[in-house]
């Protein structure tokens, strides 16, 4: 009898040790917003904010043909889970939404920033504008950063063929393949795409997860209104990135898949991709197009985005939006080698009859001679202009579908490069030639009130703007790892309120594997610069990509600039124009100085509160508020006294301090004067 009381209170202690572990507390944050893993708060939160932390239930609200998604986070205070699953299996309404084709789970991967993003001769200071803003100095420039610590980025898919692939699973807290010291918190990443042709109403589900035999829920409601995001429009913000290397001169090495599996990465997040150094085999004059076709005419006749090759989202069975032709300063014959021009325009005549005998006519495409990028000296304008005349020389039978593009980086300081230039000079050296203005978003270079003129004038040509190494706050919402998570939502929305054709970054990958673990990977100081994706390498993926939270919030910006469009073509220009101003009274150029924040509202739950309030619109459930309170209702703008360089604000305490001096050394003089001259009167 004691032996079985011994063994019955064995199992009852057995029992309470499995159970002494606390349920881990499970919550949600929407997707312009990230959690920090040690601290398990908002990174983005500032002082008399709310906590952005989304109530239970989770409410989301999207179109048919959109992608809404949110942030499950996992907190244990004990910082021990030793067994974690996370599952959500479906929402159920007037259809069944189910994970896999209209679910996406991805585990969120944590990289360690050392220090604030900034050039490798900056300096860290502190920003007397906003406190809760630290910044880096970029040479003259202040670089917009949250500061040092952990951030989420990378996101592992554990759904899809990628996700049988990769040997990283999140099976405890800490990781075990991406250790956090002192994590009490993971997050992940969930995606809910709506198909066309889904019943609008009212779906609801559960997020269940597992944590060592425990089992806390999340409830889950979506609401899908009775608009459609169109797809005849997919591209139309022109968000995407420029590919210098990444895609021509690795993934293409690797084989078409890995290409054409980046292209569909990108299509299903409404983002164009401007790769090039593709090119077809080129040989005494004549091109071989076997290998060219095979590599991308899948994404040219919309076969790469089929339900057959395995893709559901966006844009289904339809071509890219955008495409660079394969001709460059290097191809077929580099750029001063005899021949040149001959074998150019030789070749461009090639292009254009092989792109007509496919049927490759739904995608624009552009010319770009990377050569002149960022043109600087009169040689390279008068280089563009020779490409012009080649371009124009091969007399194209369907000129409409081909675009000349320029990259103009010192584009509105062109006159401390040349002196006497300007924008005007630009224009009148290079206009006849070029149909898209690609400028660098800063305020020192974007010449926003030049371009509207131009484009007024001219309304065939396009204005893009694109992210790189000197561009950022307050021009646009920074694209780098510690800026905030808003900045690449706000790329959508400043196309918009400008009216331009797109904004790209100038690079959307780097062909390392480190960059998992080494966030500067690009060698410039600044964090997640020029990559946008991740090779998956070093998780047993070789060539395959992961997506990352930045480019989720680009696909924000871009889905929101969808409902822009529909609101304009549906309640009016102005209403959606108010939207925009609300959110963005300013950005770009727009009479704003370097080395402020951007001036648009930085509260994500804002832009959140908007997005709702359009869909409800669309849906004929609200009436539009006046337009006049949305614009009042704008953030102000206040031009900081920083708005100088630290140099240039120092120069008035300066010249205070040498007032001072020389009033100190008159003061003296005088003294001794007096002195001299009453020892003088004693004498007598």
């Amino acid at each position: 009898m004691s032996i079985a009381i011994i063994g019955l209170l064995v199992l009852l202690a057995c029992a309470f040790a499995v159970d002494s572990h606390a349920e881990p507390r499970i919550w949600a944050v929407g997707e312009s917003v990230r959690v920090d893993p040690v601290t398990a708060r908002v990174i983005e939160q500032r002082p008399g904010e709310s906590t952005h932390v989304v109530t239970v239930p989770v409410r989301l609200q999207g179109a048919r043909n959109e992608t809404v998604a949110f942030q499950v986070i996992v907190e244990d205070q004990d910082g021990e889970i030793r067994d974690l699953d996370i599952d959500f299996p479906e929402l159920r309404g007037p259809a069944t939404l189910a994970r896999g084709p209209n679910i996406s789970i991805f585990r969120e991967w944590y990289v360690h920033l050392r220090t604030p993003s900034a050039h490798d001769r900056a300096r860290e200071i502190t920003h007397a504008y906003e406190a809760w803003f630290p910044v880096a100095r970029y040479e003259r420039r202040l670089v917009a950063s949250l500061g040092p610590g952990w951030y989420p980025d990378p996101l592992v898919p554990l759904d899809g063929p990628l996700a049988s692939r990769l040997s990283a699973h999140a099976t405890s807290l800490p990781s075990r393949d991406n250790p956090v010291p002192g994590q009490r918190a993971q997050g992940f990443w969930i995606d809910v795409w709506i198909p066309p042709g889904t019943p609008p109403g009212r779906y609801a589900g559960e997020v269940v997860v597992t944590a060592d035999g425990t089992h806390p829920r999340l409830a889950v409601r979506l609401e899908v209104l009775p608009v459609d995001l169109p797809d005849e429009s997919l591209g139309h913000a022109g968000l995407g990135s420029i590919s210098y290397e990444f895609v021509g001169r690795h993934l293409a090495g690797i084989g078409p898949g890995a290409v054409q599996d980046l292209y569909r990465l990108m299509h299903r997040h409404r983002l164009s991709l401007d790769a090039l150094f593709l090119h077809p085999e080129w040989r005494d004059g004549e091109i071989d197009w076997s290998e060219y076709d095979e590599l991308v005419g899948p994404l040219l006749d919309g076969s790469a985005f089929s339900e057959r090759a395995g893709y559901d989202g966006p844009g289904r069975d339809r071509p890219v939006a955008r495409f660079v032709l394969p001709l460059d300063w290097s191809w077929p014959v580099s750029y001063g080698a005899a021949g040149h021009d001959e074998a150019f325009v030789d070749s461009l005549r090639q292009v254009e009859a092989h792109i007509l005998e496919r049927g490759w006519t739904r995608t624009q495409w552009s010319v770009f001679i990377n050569l002149t990028d960022e043109p600087h000296r009169p040689e390279d304008f008068a280089m563009i202009r020779e490409y012009g005349d080649l371009i124009r020389s091969a007399r194209l039978s369907r000129p409409e579908l081909f675009r000349y593009r320029i990259d103009a980086g010192a584009f509105k300081s062109i006159g401390q490069e040349i002196p006497g230039w300007d924008v005007h000079r630009i224009f009148a050296e290079v206009g006849d030639e070029v149909d898209i203005w690609d400028c660098c978003a800063s305020v020192e270079h974007f010449p926003m009130d030049e371009l509207a003129g131009r484009l007024a004038r001219h309304p065939d040509e396009e204005a893009w703007f694109y992210f790189s190494n000197a561009a950022g706050e307050p021009a646009v919402g920074s694209l780098l790892i510690d800026g905030e998570a808003l900045g690449p939502r706000t790329w959508g929305w400043i196309v918009w309120r400008y009216g331009l054709s797109a904004g790209v970054s100038w690079e959307v990958g780097v062909p390392s594997a480190r960059c998992l673990r080494e966030p500067d990977c690009s060698g410039f100081g600044l964090h997640g610069d020029a990559s946008i994706v991740y090779l998956a390498d070093s998780l047993g993926a070789p060539g395959a990509v992961l997506p990352s939270i930045r480019l989720k919030g680009l696909r924000r910006g871009a889905e929101d600039h969808q409902v822009l469009l529909l609101v304009a073509r549906e309640r009016g220009r102005d209403l959606a124009d108010a939207y925009a101003y609300r959110l963005v009274p300013r950005a770009l150029d727009d009479r704003l100085v370097r080395n402020m924040p951007g001036a648009w509202e930085h509260d994500a739950d804002e832009w959140d509160e908007a997005r709702e309030q359009m869909g409800l619109i669309l849906a004929g459930r609200l009436e539009p508020p006046p337009v006049d309170e949305l614009r009042d209702a704008a953030p102000p703008v206040e031009i900081p006294p920083l708005g100088l360089t630290r140099r240039a604000a120092l120069i008035p305490a300066a010249l205070l301090v040498l007032l001072l001096i020389v009033l100190a050394v008159a003061t003296e003089r005088g003294r001794r004067r007096l002195r001299a001259r009453a020892d003088g009167s004693t004498s007598r």
